[in-house]
């Protein structure tokens, strides 16, 4: 994606060296925070911007995304359903239920979401 964006949206990306190997989450589990990031936080002609951090804390794993926030006119807005967060809501209450913590905000034109997991063991076993 970072190809296919305009001079004026600054991309950064941060995923911690320090996750272990043994540590495993569900596959495409971030996927749709991601994605919401790209189709919400970014403007063709306005300075933008995605900051996109993925690190350890304690056992735990922090996925956080912060984006400026340019939201879409739900009328014209044919790119989607609408439904990822739900989902992934879902989600997370069936693979770590009692396990997680989601959070997502919007504060002074800015969008952010984090996700904590602590996986104790392999969400798919």
């Amino acid at each position: 994606m970072r190809i296919r964006l305009p001079e004026h949206v600054e991309l950064t990306i941060n995923i911690s060296p320090e996750i272990k190997g043994d540590i495993r989450i569900a596959p495409l589990l971030y996927i749709s925070l991601i994605e919401n990031a790209f189709k919400h936080g970014i403007s063709n002609n306005k300075p933008s911007f995605i900051r996109l951090e993925i690190y350890p804390l304690k056992e735990r794993i922090v996925c956080s995304i912060t984006n400026s926030s340019f939201p879409k006119d739900e009328k014209q807005n044919k790119s989607g359903s609408g439904i990822g967060l739900s989902n992934l809501e879902k989600r997370l209450n069936l693979l770590y239920p009692n396990r997680h913590i989601f959070t997502c905000a919007l504060e002074n034109e800015e969008y952010h979401s984090e996700l904590i997991i602590h996986p104790e063991k392999d969400p798919l076993v």
